[in-house]
């Protein structure tokens, strides 16, 4: 990237996998386009570790300073809405920012304060969705599924882009384990049921001791990654 700035603009990290570029005069706002074409196309190159192809994708979100009222604070923060939605439709591009996306990510922090709130208030709860046996008309097992009375019920996508998903994650576990102890303690036949985790929770390493965690006994749990 730095290669591909000119020497009077500027280029700085700003998280793990995060990077800002600052164009200094610029004629217009397609420059920006051009550079970011330039920084995308390497990424149709593979790189090649221990005998691996690993491909890297960009999502590059861009904000034209004639649109800008404000600090730079907001600058980037306009940028990083533009590069949230490239992220969503596909990734490996590039978009400008608009108001309306701006609409957009006022409306996923609303929600993403709303599900912290609920967590801490225990406002969630399970449902059980049975899994039946064509043949035998058996209930061989059920599927947790979480389940809140909110009038923006979309959380579950708004919770995946962030950290919230991890929590939520934990908190479902937490449920779905104690719920099925206290049908052991009742002296009910509890069948196996299934939890839907993300595949960034695997991604962490510490999904075992997780579980583990929450209740010795999860011979009961069984664990589908989506």
């Amino acid at each position: 990237m730095q290669s591909i700035i000119r020497s009077n603009d500027a280029l700085c990290r700003v998280g793990e996998d995060e990077f800002a570029i600052y164009l200094d005069f610029i004629e217009n706002a397609s420059d920006a386009a051009i550079v970011a074409e330039k920084i995308i196309r390497p990424s149709t190159i593979p790189v090649k570790i221990d005998n691996h192809e690993i491909y890297l994708y960009c999502s590059i979100g861009i904000c034209y300073h004639s649109q800008f009222t404000g600090n730079s604070e907001t600058l980037i923060s306009n940028a990083q809405t533009a590069m949230l939605s490239v992220k969503k439709n596909g990734k490996n591009s590039f978009i400008y920012f608009s108001h309306e996306m701006t609409a957009k990510a006022q409306k996923r922090l609303y929600l993403e304060q709303e599900i912290r709130l609920a967590l801490a208030n225990d406002d969630f709860h399970m449902v059980y969705q049975p899994k039946v046996d064509v043949k035998t008309q058996r209930v061989t097992g059920a599927e947790a599924l979480i389940r809140w009375h909110h009038p923006k019920n979309e959380f579950i996508p708004v919770a995946e882009q962030s950290d919230l998903i991890l929590k939520l994650d934990s908190y479902i576990l937490d449920k779905v384990i104690n719920q099925i102890s206290q049908w052991q303690e009742e002296g009910l036949e509890v069948p196996v049921i299934s939890v839907n985790i993300p595949s960034r929770e695997f991604q962490r390493g510490d999904l075992v001791s997780c579980v583990q965690g929450t209740q010795e006994n999860i011979r009961w749990l069984a664990i589908n990654s989506k």
